[in-house]
């Protein structure tokens, strides 16, 4: 009679592991200096809007500071004397970063900002005057240099003597790249 070999151990199941991402396993890093370069779209003074951001930290001056250079064109209608316009202005202007807020348990980087407006070229005209706007924004990071930004504010400008200043809501979002 033959002796049976004793069986082989099945190897032990793996069971699957699911982990919930929070902010400490993310595994990007803010970073607080270069330049990062934006595009957008949205409304601004409540008109439509596209343009351009330039954003350069000076952290290493002012902590969690960045000055901001912007080309925007805005289209749209005066609703006081319905002045049909279109608008180039470049924005010169100041943002501060609150940061990753731990609270939030998301990796956006918040931060708040304020520029002033120059009109640079207004229907076919070279006219300028002037503009401010305040704004708040995130910008929900993709990975080290990606991060696509969403800003919401108030603008205001006065692009001609003839023309009340048209003001509104600022509300855009965008794509940036840093390096």
């Amino acid at each position: 009679m033959k002796e049976k070999k004793p069986a082989k151990p099945l190897a032990p199941i793996k069971k699957p592991v699911i982990t919930i991402p929070t902010l400490e396993s993310f595994p990007v890093v803010v970073e607080k200096y270069g330049v990062s370069l934006g595009m957008k779209a949205g409304t601004n003074a409540g008109a439509f809007c596209f343009g351009g951001d330039v954003d350069y930290s000076v952290a290493n001056i002012v902590k969690d500071t960045s000055v901001r250079l912007s080309l925007d064109y805005l289209s749209g209608k005066n609703p006081v004397d319905n002045d049909d316009y279109s608008i180039y202005n470049i924005k010169m202007g100041i943002t501060y970063s609150f940061g990753i807020l731990k609270s939030s348990g998301i990796p956006v980087d918040w931060y708040a900002g304020a520029g002033i407006l120059l009109p640079i070229k207004v229907n076919k005209n070279r006219i300028g005057k002037w503009g401010a706007e305040i704004y708040g924004g995130g910008k929900y990071i993709l990975s080290e240099s990606r991060k696509i930004y969403v800003e919401i504010g108030y603008s205001g400008i006065k692009y001609a003597d003839s023309s009340p200043a048209i003001k509104g809501v600022l509300s855009t979002i965008g794509y940036s790249y840093s390096f």
